[in-house]
């Protein structure tokens, strides 16, 4: 069983990893000496194994002639030999350790000719494919929003905002909502409004939101009007830009036009309509609704407890559509295919499929950072816009990942077989022969667990405090690790290490408030801004 269930836990984590990520583990290289390193010279892959040296000719390792007595070769108008690997050759694998089959991480050296990316460490020499079906643009940037027309191109940032991918100035320094096109003139939703004037210059617009409304956060146009989405208000944004009320008594999420009506969600679960002269109750999810989408003549809601659809014309029918969790954003491509965005990743739903598939796992997605432009899905997450073209994963990517599935459970039935029966035949004779010697009512001593090396939260909140680690970067750097297998560590915990961050900074900023410390020391202890802090405190409120 512990062979059987073995076997199943690999299927299910090579799956994860591998369609998860654009890095394919493909095979190991098996050389009768230890490898020492892997390098390109004039075009062509070279390993060094032993004292000998090897090159890669028509998928076979050809032994060269010479020998090489010290451990590493290296090539620069001809080769040369080193006792020690140097720095500049020396790779780290931290970002795709868990495709690595083994332990030994030491001395690692990586080779890429095309779409073949071979990585030398700890003895062995591995071999892997690269699928380059997403790409990243603003590393390390956590995107709020992404507009895309033919003249303009906006992505908006904790970090400022882009227009055309240059950082404007004089824009607000970050950005919580929309950028949106309303009767050929361009707004920006932060927590203000803001009407943009230049592809440099913008204009605030004090009346887009006040105490009673709340912030702004998104505009549409409607029946020849334009509606505003506040966070405490859904309003008429009427010509001199005052804000009219048509509904009020929520946290609102979320606006969009279907047909002859508008829809809007709240933080409480709500999903209402509104015809222009009353608002209805359309459905409740019973959980927070992060963002809807309009497509196929249904309204998808992306809510905490997975994915749903509803027409106004049949509110008992409340259609689950997946169970995943933490769902922050929902777009669907010209194929029918339903792309979800997650606190925990990237999947697509195919339409042939009830079952999700992976794209980007370990990864936290924001709201209202996914659209669709020119077969292009561009996802914004805490650490950059994933850019990822339709076709390659229409045509490419999932036909090869379900033929991939099948064969493995072709392959783990077949194994699920000969494991049974390896297995099942000797059962049959211990149980006989415990039965004919009557023993019954044994008792069975359980080992205790071992002690297990994970997290425990209120550890990671006090080592939060105490060694001001303000980022999950310095959180992962404190715990001798990476944010990946941190992310895996705080699953446990049904949260991610950026989430439970910003729990602990939040209410670490609120004690020091309440001991009289100035909000600018609060703001720099925590690493948040003032402007940040207060608003948190006023959501909060």
């Amino acid at each position: 069983m512990r062979f059987l269930f073995t076997s199943w836990l690999l299927l299910v984590v090579s799956i994860w990893n591998v369609w998860g990520q654009d890095t394919v583990f493909v095979q190991k290289h098996w050389f009768d000496q230890p490898v020492k390193n892997i390098f390109l010279a004039e075009n062509e892959l070279h390993v060094k194994a032993g004292n000998d040296l090897f090159v890669l000719k028509n998928g076979k390792w050809e032994r060269f002639n010479l020998k090489f007595e010290k451990n590493f070769v290296f090539y620069s108008n001809g080769f040369y030999q080193s006792e020690f690997l140097p720095d500049q050759f020396k790779e780290s694998t931290e970002s795709m350790a868990h495709l690595i089959p083994q332990k030994s991480l030491i001395n690692c050296t990586m080779a890429r000719k095309e779409n073949q990316l071979f990585v030398a460490v700890g003895g062995s020499l591995f071999e892997y494919e690269i699928r380059p079906f997403f790409s990243i643009e603003y590393p390390n940037a956590s995107i709020r929003h992404v507009y895309l027309d033919e003249e303009i191109k906006a992505v908006s940032t904790y970090s400022g905002i882009f227009i055309n991918d240059t950082l404007r100035r004089n824009f607000p320094a970050y950005s919580n909502g929309h950028f949106v096109k309303i009767n050929d003139q361009y707004y920006l939703c932060t927590d203000d409004l803001y009407q943009v004037t230049a592809v440099d210059s913008v204009k605030l617009i004090k009346s887009g939101q006040n105490i009673f409304a709340g912030h702004s956060r998104k505009l549409v146009e409607w029946n020849e009007k334009v509606y505003s989405l506040n966070t405490n208000s859904i309003n008429e944004l009427r010509e001199d830009y005052s804000l009219y009320p048509i509904h009020k008594g929520f946290n609102f999420s979320d606006l969009e036009v279907f047909d002859s009506l508008l829809v809007f969600s709240t933080y409480e679960g709500k999903l209402f309509t509104y015809n222009g002269t009353e608002v209805k109750s359309l459905a409740s999810v019973n959980s927070r609704i992060r963002e809807i989408f309009i497509g196929d003549n249904w309204i998808y809601i992306a809510a905490d407890n997975g994915v749903f659809k509803i027409r106004p014309d049949n509110s008992l029918e409340l259609i689950r559509v997946s169970d995943l969790s933490n769902c922050v954003d929902i777009e669907q491509d010209r194929f029918k295919n339903l792309w979800i965005a997650t606190e925990n990743g990237l999947v697509i739903l195919p339409k042939s499929s009830h079952k999700p598939v992976p794209l980007v796992s370990d990864v936290e997605f924001n709201r209202y950072a996914m659209t669709l432009y020119e077969d292009k899905i561009y996802a914004g997450s805490i650490n950059g816009l994933y850019k990822i073209d339709i076709y390659t994963i229409e045509r490419g990517f999932l036909p090869v990942y379900f033929q991939t599935v099948s064969d493995q459970n072709a392959l783990f039935l077949k194994q699920s077989i000969l494991v049974a029966f390896l297995i099942g035949f000797p059962a049959i004779f211990i149980i006989f022969w415990f039965y004919k010697r009557n023993i019954k009512n044994s008792k069975i001593e359980i080992p205790a667990k071992p002690k297990s090396n994970t997290l425990v939260l209120e550890q990671v909140k006090s080592d939060i405090i105490a060694h001001k680690l303000i980022s999950v970067d310095a959180l992962a750097l404190h715990y001798d690790t990476n944010t990946v297998q941190l992310n895996r560590q705080f699953k446990r915990f049904g949260t991610t290490p950026g989430k439970y961050l910003k729990k602990v900074k939040i209410s670490w900023a609120n004690r020091l408030l309440k001991d009289g410390v100035a909000l600018d020391e609060v703001a720099r202890r925590v690493g948040y801004s003032p402007k940040l802090l207060k608003q948190e405190f006023d959501q909060k409120s």
